[in-house]
């Protein structure tokens, strides 16, 4: 679905949140002061030279996400999470373009020392590690016709529990059609396999590409971005986002209150961001969105739900760094 004109396509970006500060902070100040020192030796002509694709990318990611009451009880939540990745492509005779990545990321939730969650304890989690691998192939069938499919693979975990025993899966399966130069549309289904669940649920899927003018864009897949290029020569950008099936699920530890039990924290996102391309390997990405209707949920092993209990609106803020080679 390319053609010769720049098409704006922020990265995406997904996760969650707390005011503890991570040893990942210091990779991420290492990991820009790295990638930045090429830049300065950069020609600025060099930004309108055609760029090659840049299949290879590494990335690290700070999110918090601030303090939040719970709606009809006593005590709070905060949550921090510090992510690092690295993903890469290649382009396959006949099937297309294959990424493939990893990222591992570690979540610290804090709970306020009044919080009474009943069975679960005061403070039913603290420390939370996912690793999440993830896979898509993009193929052209002709000049029109396209196929998405995009899998990833979660194990979700406390420390404490099995890696084995908290795994999880999403799917988006698609097919899109250029219309024109700047509009491909389409449609797909989001399948789930929640943590434990026997089965997968099936959500149905809109595709937009849509490049309006050649500074604003609209982009539809899980969620909905729409792009506006500020400053072509600088490459910096803002979005609106928003994402209405936000979820955080993982398998609790043997040794506490709700033992192999499932935690699941939802809500809805809509927020902003901030993309800068310094350069055409480096992306940086500030976000701030704002966390609705929050519900936190904690079942036992055999899925009988425990607690049940909504959380007041959230601020969540994040700091993204990609370098693509």
């Amino acid at each position: 679905m390319g053609h010769g004109r720049r098409m704006i396509n922020p990265p995406v970006d997904s996760g969650l949140e707390t005011t503890y500060a991570s040893p990942l902070w210091s990779f991420v100040i290492l990991f820009l002061f790295i990638v930045a020192c090429p830049a300065a030796a950069q020609p600025a002509d060099s930004l309108q030279a055609k760029e090659k694709p840049r299949l290879w990318e590494v990335r690290a990611t700070q999110r918090y996400r601030t303090t939040s009451g719970f709606a009809d009880r006593s005590g709070s939540l905060a949550w921090h999470e510090s992510t690092v990745g690295i993903s890469g492509g290649l382009f396959l005779r006949g099937p297309g373009l294959l990424r493939a990545g990893t990222d591992f990321t570690h979540t610290r939730f804090a709970f306020a020392p009044d919080t009474r969650l009943g069975p679960s304890g005061p403070e039913p989690f603290r420390h939370v590690r996912e690793v999440r691998l993830s896979a898509q192939l993009l193929t052209p069938w002709s000049e029109a016709w396209s196929t998405l499919a995009l899998a990833t693979i979660v194990s979700a975990f406390e420390i404490g529990a099995a890696p084995d025993d908290a795994l999880s899966g999403v799917a988006v399966l698609g097919v899109m059609r250029r219309l024109s130069g700047r509009l491909s549309t389409g449609f797909g289904a989001l399948l789930l396999k929640p943590l434990g669940a026997q089965t997968a649920v099936a959500l149905p899927l809109v595709l937009v590409d849509w490049q309006i003018t050649d500074r604003l864009a609209l982009r539809s897949r899980q969620d909905i971005t729409l792009t506006y290029l500020l400053d072509p020569r600088r490459r910096f950008s803002v979005a609106a986002v928003g994402a209405f099936f936000g979820r955080k699920q993982f398998r609790l530890g043997k040794k506490g209150n709700i033992p192999d039990g499932v935690a699941e924290i939802r809500g809805i996102e809509v927020g902003g961001r901030v993309i800068w391309e310094p350069f055409p390997a480096l992306v940086v990405q500030g976000a701030l969105e704002a966390v609705l209707r929050q519900n936190l949920r904690l079942e036992d092993r055999a899925r009988r739900g425990i607690v049940d209990v909504a959380l007041e609106s959230a601020l969540r803020l994040s700091l993204v760094a990609r370098y693509r080679f």
